[in-house]
Parts: structure tokens; C-alpha cells; sequence
């Protein structure tokens, strides 16, 4: 497999709050702790065993969590390990996206795995084990709800209410049975088939659905999935839950830290709330706000006093959800974290929680930029081939790219700017001379100037018309390339599903990206 790596400036597509993480600007240094590279993470372990975790509890949880399937050696083993005071977990995580969703679901995980293996190398005293943590207590199911296969979109049609990782699986299958028929019959959609309807046997909810998925793609790699919407964990999280309910600390601090982004152009990636934690009950959940003493359940009848809402907190953890604001608060209290590996838009949700970390007293992680990906098929690379472009330029805008091939490609010299250069000078000289006659001459001679300039502006864009109408078929091939490339003029990796590249690419395909994609090498991929 060919890779190449592109500097991230020269993707149009990346945004300036991501780019700015991405380069490390000054400004960025007070809202984290550790800079994103190899070398950083002696302290951040070090950080790390000041903050413990209940090991015991956590991996009491996962052991009863993969009981229910057939683990892999190496999972077997990173569990076991987790009871070590010399384990660490590396975090990535994302909501249950139907079938993984867009691309860089499967590459934050391989990012996750690449960089668990360096460490391990680098320090072998300490085990790192890859963990991914699926957003089952979202209510968002329109997000989740559909994917991008092969330019078809294919969406699970249901009404939902509630979090998404307790719904039932009512017309699942039939989702599971159109993909199939897309993907066709040859072995590696055999192999995807399989996985798929393995994945949904002895399934009551979506969340053991993704779970079983998310361990058929990745469970010989070791990675650990952590179901977080769990009676037993949250009982860990319940002093943090107390604090935010009582002294409703959070909203003050990230608002402060928004702001102070702000200042440097980055917009607020999270709304925080007076408390910032929903209350599950049957199908719903729902906001809890403060007011006239009382803590109100947002649509619906219910009310607790202070000492109920205690109650409640302590007698049924599993009624209550951090939100997004609190989720990060969350995962870093039960699991032995080191490091978040996620996308642009995460790290600036992240640079949000320092303030907020140091406040509840909870560690707060390295953050690492995911790796961007996009991956060339074959038909691409013959594409942009025949069209005589290298990687760098496909990075270019349409017409950009256009008026290069035009520019190689015909043998007319239709950039005229020798000839305006010419004809300037000429009118310069000529408005130098009249200016000895008269002054208001020079004014006249360089209107008429500007006005002659323009005219062969015009010349030059009808003379590029006319020979993108004479190479039309070239011009769509490379319309379409782009689109191919950059759906919806965003990033592949954004749109397409990994389940097209896989069946392109063979049974190795994660192998692949666990090899190349290297979240410490701060450049974009790509790979054909």
C-alpha cells in the first residue's frame, strides 16, 4: 500500500480550531497539560498514580461484560492486567454510529492501537491497553441512525426515544439485510455479512449490538469496549454526580475557559447548564434543572427535594447521565486513563474541561489529534493518474485543478499575463508623457488603462470557457474526482462508511491502518 503524508495546511477541509491544536500555537499551552508527544507520557504516568481508579470494580465489570462472548486471547489478558497498578488505558470513543458510520469511527480505534503498541515499546515496564468507549446514553438517534454505503444512504427507519444503547433492535435485521444485499457475495462481503449477523444473534438492546460489532472488527487487537452506562460504574462516579448537583460548579468554570477561547477565535463546542446531568427514567431522558429548592425533571411530573435527589443518587445510580459536559468527568474517574485520541472537533470540546478537571479533582488526560485519512482506490489512483496529478495537487479546489490540467494539457498559451504586463507599460508610458502636456491627460490615459486591462481579463476567462468546453469530458472526470474525494466538499473520512475501502482492501484492511496510522506523526494520510 502506497502512503503518503501531507501537511495539514494544505487540507482546506481542516478548520482553524483544528489546525491550531494541530500546530501546538502558543496560546493553547494553558489550556492543557501535556504536549502530544512520546516523550510526554513518563509524567503523565507518573500524574496518573496519584489519581487511582477501582481497579477491582472495573475489571469485575468488563469480566461480566465479555462472559457474554468469546473474548480473544489478548483481551482475555488486557483485562486481567487492568488489576495492575502498571495498566494504563489510551480513550477513544464515539457514539453508536449505525455499522461504525463514517470512516473515522474505525481510525480513531487504529490510532488508539498504534499508539498503545509505541508505548509499550517505549516504556515495557507498564501494559497499555487500546479502549473505546461507545456513547450509548446519547438521545440522538437521528445521529446515529444511518450510514454511507457505496453513494447509497441506508438508514435504520424506527422512532426512538431515550438512550440509543437501550433501544431495542426492532428493525435492525432488516437494516443488517439491505447492506448485505449491497455489498454483494464475494468473500470479503461474506466476511462483513458475517459479522454482522453474529453481531445482532442474542441481542436485546443496540448498545450489546455495537458492543458485539465493535469486538468482531477489533477484538484480536485487544481493544476493550466499555459500556459506561452501568449501575455498577456509575456508583463510582456518584461523589462527582453529588458535587455537580449541590454546588453546580461546572457551568461557572467551562463558561470562563469558552471564553477565554473565544478570545482567539474558537467557538464554544459545549452549551454547560446550571446541572449537567439528565435523569433516565422509561424511554426518556431528560434535563435536570434547580429552582425554587427543588430539583425538577425537564418534562415530566417529576420532583426531588435535596435530600430525595441524594437518596435517589445513592439507592439508583443508573437513573442518572453525565452529559456532555460531564462525560469526560466520567470516564477518566473509572478507567486508568493516560491519554483521549479523537478528531479536531473533540480536542476543542476537550480544551474546554482543564479548569473543570482540577476542580473535581480528577486527572486530566493527554489529548491526541486522531490520524485523518483518505483512502485512494484503485479507480482513483488511474483516475488522477491519467489526469497527470500528484497527491498534493488533488488537495486543490476544482477550478484550481481545472485550469492546471487546461494549463499542461492544450497548446494554446491562454494566461495572457505577459500581454497585460506589456500593454500596462505601454499605457504608463504614454500617461508620462501626457502629464508634461497636461495633468488631467495622465488620469485619462490610465482610466482608459484599467479599462483595456479588464477587457482582457474577460478575453482570458471566455478563452478558458471555450477550451473547458472543448475538454468536457475531462472537466467532469475531474468534477467528479473531487467529488469521490471530498463529498459534500468535506473529508472522506467524514462520509463514507469503512465497509467500501474494506471490501476493496481485503481482510487486512485494518492491519493496514493499525500499521500507518501513527496519531504522534501530526500529518495527514493518504493511502492507495
Amino acid at each position: 500500500m502506497k502512503i503518503e503524508k501531507i501537511d495539514y495546511s494544505q487540507v482546506s477541509a481542516v478548520s482553524f480550531k483544528d489546525l491550531a491544536y494541530i500546530k501546538l500555537e502558543p496560546f493553547l499551552k494553558e489550556f492543557y497539560n501535556y504536549t502530544p508527544d512520546l516523550a510526554s507520557f513518563a509524567k503523565a504516568i507518573e500524574d496518573r498514580k496519584t489519581k487511582p481508579v477501582d481497579r477491582t470494580l472495573l475489571v469485575d465489570v468488563l469480566k461480566s461484560n465479555y462472559a457474554v462472548i468469546e473474548p480473544s486471547d489478548l483481551q482475555i489478558e488486557n483485562i486481567s492486567s487492568l488489576q495492575n497498578e502498571n495498566t494504563f488505558t489510551i480513550i477513544t470513543a464515539h457514539q453508536p454510529s449505525l455499522f461504525g458510520g463514517p470512516l473515522y469511527y474505525v481510525l480513531k480505534v487504529c490510532s488508539v492501537i498504534n499508539l498503545c503498541k509505541q508505548l509499550k515499546a517505549e516504556h515495557p515496564k507498564y501494559n497499555f491497553v487500546p479502549t473505546f468507549i461507545s456513547g450509548g446514553e446519547d438521545h440522538d438517534f437521528d445521529e446515529v441512525d444511518h450510514l454511507n454505503l457505496f453513494g447509497k444512504s441506508v438508514k435504520w427507519d424506527r422512532k426512538a426515544k431515550g438512550p440509543v444503547g437501550r433501544l431495542d433492535i426492532d428493525g435492525l435485521q432488516s437494516v443488517i439485510d439491505e447492506v448485505t444485499e449491497i455489498l454483494g457475495d464475494n468473500l470479503v462481503a461474506l466476511n462483513l455479512k458475517s459479522i454482522l449477523n453474529e453481531s445482532i444473534k442474542s441481542c436485546d438492546t443496540y448498545g450489546q449490538f455495537v458492543f458485539k460489532f465493535v469486538n468482531h472488527l477489533f477484538g484480536k487487537y485487544g481493544v476493550i469496549a466499555v459500556n459506561m452506562d452501568d449501575a455498577r460504574l456509575k456508583t463510582a462516579f456518584i461523589p462527582t454526580m453529588k458535587k455537580e448537583l449541590l454546588e453546580r460548579i461546572s457551568q461557572p468554570l467551562v463558561t470562563k475557559t469558552q471564553e477565554q477561547l473565544t478570545a482567539h477565535n474558537f467557538k464554544a463546542q459545549a452549551f454547560p447548564r446550571d446541572i449537567n446531568l439528565f435523569y433516565l427514567g422509561e424511554g426518556s431522558r431528560d434535563r435536570i434543572e434547580f429552582s425554587d429548592g427543588k430539583y425538577n425533571i425537564v418534562d415530566s411530573n417529576l420532583s426531588f427535594s435535596e435530600s430525595e435527589i441524594l437518596e435517589e443518587l445513592d439507592s439508583k445510580p443508573e437513573n442518572f447521565s453525565p452529559n456532555v459536559v460531564m462525560r469526560p468527568l466520567y470516564q477518566e474517574s473509572i478507567l486508568p486513563n493516560l491519554a483521549y485520541v479523537g478528531g479536531g472537533g473533540e480536542i476543542a470540546y476537550w480544551l474546554e474541561r482543564k479548569a473543570q478537571f482540577e476542580a473535581f479533582d480528577v486527572f486530566y488526560p493527554m489529548l491526541i489529534r486522531r490520524n485523518s485519512v483518505m483512502i485512494l482506490n484503485n479507480g482513483l489512483n488511474k483516475t488522477i493518474d491519467k489526469l497527470g496529478f500528484t497527491t498534493n495537487d488533488i488537495f486543490q479546489t476544482p477550478d484550481e485543478l481545472i485550469n492546471q490540467y487546461i494549463s499542461v494539457n492544450t497548446e494554446v498559451e491562454i494566461e495572457l499575463e505577459d500581454q497585460k504586463k506589456i500593454i500596462q507599460k505601454a499605457y504608463e508610458e504614454i500617461a508620462d508623457k501626457s502629464k508634461q502636456v497636461d495633468p488631467g491627460l495622465a488620469k485619462s490615459v490610465l482610466a482608459d488603462m484599467t479599462k483595456q486591462l479588464k477587457n482582457i481579463d474577460q478575453m482570458e476567462s471566455r478563452m478558458k470557457r471555450a477550451i473547458k468546453s472543448q475538454q468536457e469530458v475531462q472537466v467532469n472526470k475531474i468534477g467528479k474526482m473531487k467529488d469521490k474525494l471530498f463529498p459534500n466538499n468535506g473529508l472522506q473520512e467524514r462520509f463514507d462508511n469503512f465497509m467500501p475501502h474494506y471490501m476493496a482492501a481485503g481482510e487486512f484492511f485494518f492491519d493496514d491502518l493499525v500499521e500507518h496510522l501513527d496519531p504522534m506523526d501530526r500529518r495527514f494520510i493518504v493511502m492507495g
